[in-house]
């Protein structure tokens, strides 16, 4: 899910504000139990912020049929955009206290449908509906009152730590 006009739109304000968007990817993963993908995160990555495993990126085993790859690009398709959404909702719901606008949303919609539609053989309504799905549960992971103090916790403790493995990211997860 990579495209210009997503990442013209998700530029950074500032350092705190890219902190804040890490702590949502990391904390959507953690709400999708998608951890084992993630390698590690940075917030000094000049890249992406997330590097993410070989269990991620490759997928062609000789082993695997046809049906379980395509679920597995499924996941991931799934599992990427939730972890967008995630630095949405917790750089503009939580750190902002603004509900986020519909066309924030767009470029991501926008993206899963060519990915889908690529890897998949998605139509838009079906790439549409799984937005839908991943969406309402973001939603209700960042609209929780009892995890935003969380939200602020971890991004700072993102902004301190900079680089974070696997491992680390599951123990600040636990300590939420």
């Amino acid at each position: 899910m990579s495209n210009t006009n997503t990442k013209k739109k998700f530029e950074y304000r500032n350092e705190d504000d890219k902190a804040y968007g890490l702590a949502g990817m990391m904390i959507s993963a953690g709400a999708l139990n998608a951890l084992e993908l993630i390698h590690s995160v940075s917030l000094d990555a000049e890249g992406p912020m997330v590097c993410f495993t070989d269990e991620y990126h490759h997928l062609l085993c000789p082993t695997l049929s046809p049906k379980s790859v395509w679920e597995r690009l499924r996941r991931n398709l799934y599992v990427t955009a939730a972890m967008t959404v995630g630095n949405v909702m917790a750089r503009t719901t939580v750190r902002d206290g603004k509900e986020p606008s519909a066309d924030k949303f767009q470029p991501i919609i926008k993206a899963m449908e060519e990915e889908g539609a690529e890897t998949l053989s998605l139509d838009a309504d079906e790439t549409r509906a799984l937005f839908d799905s991943l969406y309402q549960r973001i939603y209700r992971v960042f609209h929780n009152p009892r995890l935003q103090p969380k939200v602020h916790e971890l991004s700072h403790r993102v902004a301190l730590l900079r680089t974070l493995s696997q491992g680390d990211i599951a123990y600040e997860l636990e300590r939420l």
